[in-house]
Order: C-alpha cells, then structure tokens, then sequence
C-alpha cells in the first residue's frame, strides 16, 4: 500500500525525527535534558511559528526561556528552521513519489484494462471468426479466380496456335499452358480447391511454399463423401493450377510475372501436396490482404448452384475494399454476373433473360440466403427486363461477418500517412521554389 503524503503516520514519523534531532542538539550546546516526546509538532503539514514551537516547550520546560536567548536562540531558531525545511522538503519528495507510484498504477491499471478489452475483443473476434475462413487475396488471385472458368466461345477465341490459352486485361494477363490437353476445361470447383490452398497457406502464416492438407479434410470441408470421385476432381483441379501463369501491374505500375506453381504436385500418402511459387507467396506476403470466408460457402454444390460461389466471393471482395463506406453492402449486379464467365448470355428474348438470366441469377442468390450466409434484396423493384437486370443493385448483408475495424483503421492510418507524405512535399517544394526566387522577387 502506498502512504499518502500528509497522512498522520507519516508526519508523526517525520515529526519524531525532527524533535529527536532538535533535543539532541540543545543538549549538547546548552545542557538542557530535553526528551523525544517534549517536542510535539502537529500531525498535519502546518508547522506554526518558532515562536509557537518555543512557547509550547517553556510550558514543560520553564528554564528553556533563560537559555535560549540571545545568540543562542537564533541559532535554535535556525536550527529549528533547518528541520522544518528539511521536513518539508522530505514531505514533498514523498508526496513526488506518491504521485509518480499513483501515476505509475495507474498506467498499469489502463494498460491491464487495456489488454483486458483487446482480450476480450479477440475472444469475440475469435468466437465471431469460428464459422469463418480467413481467406489471403490480392488483386491478382481475385481476377485469377473470376476469369480461370472460361466459356467453350472464349476458348476458341484465345487459344493461340500452340493451344495454350490466353487472356489479356488491361492489368491483368492469365496464360493457361496446353489448355486444350484438359478434358472439358477447367471445371468450376477450380476456384474453391485453389481458396482451400490458399486458407491453408494463411493458417501457415503465408511462410510455406508446399500446401499439405489431408484429402479426409479437403472432403470434411467441401462436403464430399465419395473418396474415388474426390481423388478425381482433386487431380484434375490440380492439373489446372499447375498450366497458370499470370501477369499483373504492381503498386508502382510495373508489369509482375508470376507461376502460380514451383514444384512437383499431387496426393501422396492420402495428403494434397501442392507447391506455390516463392514468387506467388512473396507476392501474398507484400500485400497481407485477407477477408472472411463463410465455411458454409465450401459445402456449395457447383453442379445444382453453379453461381453461389462466385457470386458470394464477389460480394466478399467488395465488402473488403469498401468496409466503413456507405456502399460496403451494395453491389450491382453487373458486378456479380461479371465474376462468372460462365455465366449465360443473353439472347435477345424476353422468354430467354427469364429462364436463363434471371431464374438462374435468383437461384443462386436465394441459395445463399437459405444456407445462412446472408440475406440479400433488390435495391429498389425487380428488374423486369434484361437492360433493367444489368443496371440493378443488390443489398447484401451478412450478419454474422466479423468486425472489419482493423480494416478500416489501418486504412485511416495509411490515408493520413499519404496526407502527412503529401504536406511535406508540397511544403519542400514551396522552399525550393522560394530559394530560387531573384532577390526583389520574394
């Protein structure tokens, strides 16, 4: 427990002290037998007068008046004086300590409420996270996942005389080594195998290249049952993976080559092994993006909802990048056809962007609300033609996603990071500009 200055114990100590050097001194000097307890200074910071010290000791001690007089008193005075000096200045030392202890305490409580509220938040992060995948992305592994799936009309149209397949963006190019030695292209569950590796990679913190996981656990989390089928759509979609090359423009503009492989793949020993790049995982590592997966979003049947998947990912990537803004829960749905290549074009009738642009598009969106992932409506009345369908607005929300505040905070501090950056050039400029000003200029 810390004494608080001023308290009785504590003057009462300082007091005896100061009375037993006093009756030292005046028995030395002037033979006076005075004892500790005849000196009572008040228990309060309040000392009085030496004229008031003086009077209460001649009450006891009658002869003092003869003795201390002249000379002498003054120099009891002073020496009286020195003492309630020093006490004072002990009184203020302990009160300066005090209040450094209390201040320091008080850090200390701060800081264990502080770790207590982040414990407390991370709980509930962690306990609002549990049905939920943390997913690593970037721009380049979003598009990768979008446009990987193509339609047979764009493979005839991309495929170079070699019979790899190529895509070309304006920030992105995909190249898809001997796509026409895959059987039926690339099939739709693709996307979701190459998220399955990149959670894994996430869990190892983005610091393993080799992705391991059990093909039992692959089919727990895709909702397979049938081990010979799994085994065969894990090859294929390996097999896919492993022709992919892209390119994509990073921060400062320049042009990025990435395989997405670096080594030999397969199952061995029950085990999914796939190897990233060091480049792709370097590439992860740069950007230490993620959003929040629904694990729900895995058990999704890509043969009866061929569009769920993409159309929940797109959602998730737009939720990310605009987490804390007005449109975080609104998307068009342009946006979202977009994210499926596959997806059915229109014919130019009525009866067609009915059967299969709308009931599909609804199907699928309605999956999703019924699995629990989210509920979603309309911005406004349901498009009734297809012209109306591409300019419709979507309002997504997903009520159990976790807090995004890191996010957002972490974008807050870049933003004012690029303000500060931005003040000190414009600032540096207006010096440079002013040192080269002609004399009679300024």
């Amino acid at each position: 427990m810390i004494e608080k200055p001023g308290d009785k114990k504590l003057l009462a100590e300082v007091s005896k002290k100061l009375a037993k050097g006093l009756a030292s001194i005046w028995k030395v000097e002037n033979d006076v037998n005075i004892s500790v307890n005849d000196v009572n200074i008040p228990a309060d910071e309040s000392f009085g007068t030496w004229e008031d010290f003086i009077s209460k000791l001649s009450e006891e001690h009658p002869e003092i008046t003869t003795v201390l007089s002249g000379e002498a008193r003054e120099k009891a005075r002073q020496k009286w004086q020195a003492g309630v000096n020093l006490i004072q200045a002990l009184i203020e030392d302990q009160r300066a300590q005090y209040e450094a202890q209390i201040a320091e305490l008080e850090k200390q409580q701060k800081q264990k409420e502080r770790e207590i509220e982040e414990q407390a938040a991370k709980i509930a992060e962690l306990e609002s996270r549990d049905g939920f995948y943390l997913l690593p992305e970037n721009q380049a592994t979003n598009k990768l996942s979008r446009r990987m799936i193509r339609k047979p009309q764009d493979i005839d149209r991309d495929l170079d005389k070699l019979g790899n397949f190529i895509l070309s963006e304006d920030n992105f190019r995909m190249r898809i080594e001997g796509y026409v030695a895959l059987q039926k292209g690339i099939g739709r569950t693709a996307p979701m195998f190459l998220d399955n590796l990149l959670i894994v990679a996430g869990e190892n913190g983005l610091k393993k290249a080799k992705i391991t996981l059990s093909l039992k656990e692959y089919m727990a989390r895709r909702g397979l049952h049938d081990v010979k089928s799994a085994r065969a759509q894990v090859k294929r979609d390996i097999d896919a993976l492993e022709r992919i090359q892209f390119d994509f423009k990073g921060r400062r503009g320049d042009w990025l080559h990435v395989d997405l492989s670096g080594g030999t793949n397969g199952i061995v020993d029950g085990n999914i092994i796939f190897y990233f790049s060091e480049v792709f995982i370097e590439m992860l590592k740069t950007d230490k993006s993620f959003f929040y997966l629904p694990k729900l979003a895995m058990l999704f049947n890509s043969h009866d909802n061929p569009f769920s998947y993409g159309f929940l990912r797109r959602i998730l990537e737009h939720k990310r990048m605009n987490a804390g803004k007005s449109n975080e829960e609104s998307i068009s749905v342009e946006t979202l056809i977009e994210a499926c290549t596959y997806f059915p074009e229109y014919d130019g009738y009525q009866r067609g962007f009915i059967q299969r642009i709308l009931e599909p598009f609804e199907r699928d969106m309605n999956k999703l609300e019924s699995e629990g992932v989210l509920k979603w409506e309309y911005k406004g009345e349901q498009p009734l033609d297809y012209e109306a369908f591409l300019k419709a607005v979507i309002i997504a929300r997903l009520p159990d996603y976790p807090s995004q505040d890191s996010i957002i905070n972490s974008r807050e501090r870049r933003h004012k990071q690029i303000e500060r950056a931005e003040t000190r050039a414009i600032a540096a400029a207006k010096v440079k500009t002013n040192k080269k000003k002609p004399k009679g200029e300024e």
